[in-house]
Formats: structure tokens, C-alpha cells, sequence
């Protein structure tokens, strides 16, 4: 990316009253590691604040609304759309954005999604846009559109691909672990039902506007693609009070999202919302501050903690993995489950609780897998009682499951092998993309060798 338009955010950002980035901190833009924010100059300590991007300078839910009702004067949300009665909205008469806004009703705005409103919008304001006016009108969000990722940034994403009809990553599709997969098809789900539902939108756009060069349906549908996987990696959570799904609470903030991923919770910088500090159509002032860990070195990367994630995770929802990841895990429910042929065992699995989540990570089988095949192995219900409350230890009913145990690991890291060899032989797909599904798998055989040397 041209550091030009890392200028032009800085200088857009500088208009924001209250916005501030820290002199400490600078952008690192390198051809292999990508996009960072790093320590420029002198240190930062625990609870110092990096960045603060007020509510003006966010997309979300209501700053949407906001911007839309500036053309719209039927959209009215009481203390969230613009408010035409107490000031003018600095809306040219001429602005095609008052015929394509103006026939969205407030229903039809409140009845979608925050992934639905914002991406239509985007959609809009960054793409159609150019061709409403015929380049003549640039959105007030541009230098924050400029520095969204590009296609190619999310090529590694599995539902990306798996949506995008032509893509030589398709290939990989047959060779994801099982819980990349069901991610995989959750999200593309997800997509399509988005797309449906705002295309009755853009089609009657595309009507009001056919005396215009407007892009193809299937254009549309490639921006759509795009700006979904820029708002679902780049998305990070707030409170957003016309919103009660946790999948609508999310907020996007120019600047934070230079910031790349650790995988040490709890240790890195956090995110901070000061709602005392909120335009009245918005939800707060959005900041980074330092963690625990404090920056001490010049040329530092800073790092944001998006979690404890898996890898399986990471990629499904960002296109990357991280090597020796300690929150890694194995999921074998549908294996255990499949062993449990008795009706009787599956519903006392169901009625206390312990029916499914069979998981596995390097340092601990968890005691729902343990539960399972302990039932599995004895059928005796008074015992396995006694094992969940405590009063017998995993010593008694380990001899009893550690053949079934061993052979379950030893088949799952056959088929794991078998993958990374597959894998090793596809021609089509990306390498990087390759490359992190390879990830996924030398992650979950570190977890299994750690257990076959010690069970």
C-alpha cells in the first residue's frame, strides 16, 4: 500500500475533534510482514493510550443511520439519525445519494443486520458512489476506504474462497480440517443469506440508476464478497444499543486496524470504549491502550490481542494462522459420538449436560471426553455419577479407556498426515493459503504426539 494513503488517513483523522495517535508509535508497511504498528520512539507503559478514534470517525450500526438519514429525512431514529429539525444537513440538492437513500424506509433499516446496513452502505459509498455521480462526488469516508485490505489480502480466508466461484483456492476446500470446514459452510451460509437480502435493494437501485454505466450484477456481487470479509476481519466489539445480537455489536475504527494479532492473552495492548465521550448519534470513543506487556525498543512491532483464538479460528475468520499456538485444539465429538450407539447413554450424556464438545489440547483432555469414554468403556452409570462429582479420580477408568484413546489419536494422526501429503501435491492453490492449512494440521499433530508420549 502507497504510504500516501496511510498519509491521507492521518491527515483525515487530524480533522476528528478529540482524535489522537500517540508520536510514539509509527506504521511499518514491509513487502513480507505487511501492515504494523510499531514503537517509533521512546516507551510505553501498561494502561497508556496509543490511539483514540471518536465516535464521528467509526462505521457501525448508528453512525450508518446517521450518515444515510443526512439524505433521508423519513429515516428517523430518535437520537441516532440526523437531526434536520435542529440543523441542515450539508447535502447538495444534486446529490444522487438523496434518490438511492431516499428509498430506504426505518423498518427496512432497523430489520437488518449491522454486517447487512454496513455493507450495503460501503457498498455505496466506496464502490457505486462513482458511478451515481459519475465521479464527481467522493464519500467522507474515502481515506478510510483506501486503506482497507485488497482481495488479495483475503484470499486466504476458507469462506472467501469457497464463495468466490473462480478461485484456485477452491482446491483446498477438500483437504480442511473438519472444524475449518463447518466454519467454512457457518459463514458462507451467512453470505448468501446477506446478499439476498440486500440485493432487493441494490436491484431497485440499479433501476432508478440504469440511465447510468453501473457495474454488473456479478460486479456487485464481487464488492459485496470484499467489503464482507474486510467488515468480518477488521470488526472490533462495542456495545451498540439498537442492536441485542452479539453479532451486531461491533464498531470499524481507522487506524487500530493497522494493528496485527497475538496470540498471548491478556498480555499485549486492549481496546477501551469511553461512552462519556460519545456524539449523540454514536456510541464512544474508541481507544487502544498498552497491556501488561510494555514496549521498551525502538522498531518494536505493537501488537492488539484479538483473543484466544485457535488457529482453526484465525483462519476462518482472518486468512492467517501463528505457528506454536498455544490455544490450538482438536475437536473429535463426531468420532466419540459415533461410538455411542446405546440410546440409553446418549440420552444420560444429553440429561447431565455431557452430550458433544469432545476436545483435545496439548496439555489437556478435557473431562466431557473423558466422561463420554468412560461410559463408553464401563456402561456403568453409578460410576461414571460418582466420577463427575468427584468422588472417583480419572486413575480408576484411565486403564479402562487408554487402548480405545491411543487408537482414536493414532487414526486422527494418520489422516492428518495423509492431509499434509495431499496437500503438499496441489498445484492451483496459493502457497500462503497452502501454507496455513498446513498450519491447521502440524498444529493438532504437536497435540497429539504430546499425548500418545505420555498416555
Amino acid at each position: 500500500m502507497p504510504m500516501r494513503k496511510i498519509e491521507n488517513l492521518l491527515e483525515w483523522l487530524k480533522q476528528a475533534e478529540g482524535a489522537f495517535i500517540s508520536e510514539k508509535i509509527g506504521i511499518l508497511e514491509d513487502d513480507i510482514f505487511g501492515r504494523g504498528v510499531l514503537l517509533v520512539d521512546g516507551s510505553l507503559r501498561r494502561n497508556e493510550e496509543l490511539v483514540s478514534i471518536p465516535s464521528e470517525y467509526q462505521l457501525n450500526f448508528h453512525s450508518v443511520i446517521y450518515h444515510i438519514s443526512k439524505f433521508n429525512k423519513k429515516l428517523v431514529v430518535p437520537g441516532v439519525s440526523f437531526p434536520h429539525g435542529e440543523k441542515k444537513a450539508d447535502v447538495s440538492a444534486d446529490d444522487p445519494r438523496i434518490k438511492g437513500y431516499g428509498i430506504l424506509t426505518t423498518g427496512m433499516v432497523l430489520n437488518m443486520s449491522s454486517f447487512q446496513l454496513l455493507n450495503l452502505y460501503i457498498l455505496t459509498e466506496w464502490f457505486l458512489l462513482d458511478f451515481w455521480s459519475e465521479s464527481k462526488i467522493e464519500s467522507f469516508w474515502r481515506p478510510f476506504f483506501d486503506i482497507f485490505p485488497i482481495e488479495d489480502d483475503l484470499k486466504c480466508i476458507p469462506a472467501y474462497y469457497n464463495c468466490k466461484e473462480h478461485s484456485v483456492n477452491r482446491e483446498l476446500i477438500p483437504y480442511l480440517s473438519n472444524a475449518t470446514k463447518k466454519q467454512m459452510e457457518k459463514i458462507s451460509h451467512l453470505i448468501l443469506w446477506d446478499w439476498k437480502c440486500i440485493y432487493g435493494i441494490l436491484s431497485k437501485w440499479n433501476e432508478l440508476f440504469k440511465d447510468k454505466k453501473l457495474p454488473s450484477v456479478a460486479a456487485q456481487y464481487r464488492y459485496f464478497l470484499h467489503i464482507y470479509f474486510v467488515i468480518n476481519s477488521r470488526c472490533l466489539y462495542t456495545e451498540v444499543p439498537l442492536k441485542k445480537s452479539a453479532t451486531d455489536k461491533f464498531t470499524m475504527v481507522p487506524f487500530v486496524d493497522f494493528m496485527n494479532h497475538t496470540p498471548k492473552a491478556d498480555m499485549h495492548c486492549y481496546p477501551s470504549v469511553d461512552e462519556s465521550k460519545k456524539h449523540p448519534f454514536a456510541i464512544g470513543k474508541f481507544s487502544i491502550k498498552c497491556g501488561r506487556h510494555e514496549y521498551n525498543f525502538p522498531g518494536d512491532q505493537i501488537f492488539l490481542n484479538y483473543g484466544a483464538h485457535s488457529n482453526d479460528f484465525l483462519l476462518s475468520e482472518y486468512g492467517f494462522t501463528v505457528k506454536d499456538n498455544e490455544w490450538d485444539f482438536i475437536d473429535i465429538s463426531e468420532i466419540v459420538m459415533a461410538l455411542i450407539e446405546s440410546p440409553k447413554q446418549k440420552e444420560y450424556l444429553v440429561e447431565q449436560g455431557y452430550w458433544g464438545d469432545y476436545t483435545i489440547s496439548k496439555t489437556d483432555i478435557s473431562f466431557r471426553l473423558l466422561v463420554a469414554l468412560a461410559l463408553i468403556v464401563t456402561d456403568d452409570y453409578r460410576l461414571v455419577d460418582k466420577y463427575m462429582m468427584g468422588y472417583i479420580t480419572d486413575e480408576y477408568f484411565k486403564p479402562k479407556y487408554r487402548d480405545m484413546l491411543i487408537h482414536m489419536l493414532t487414526s486422527l494422526r494418520k489422516s492428518y498426515i495423509e492431509a499434509l501429503r495431499s496437500l503438499s501435491e496441489l498445484t492451483k492453490a496459493d502457497p500462503l493459503c497452502v501454507d496455513n492449512v498446513i498450519t491447521v494440521y502440524h498444529g493438532y499433530l504437536k497435540i497429539i504426539d504430546s499425548h500418545l508420549q505420555i498416555l
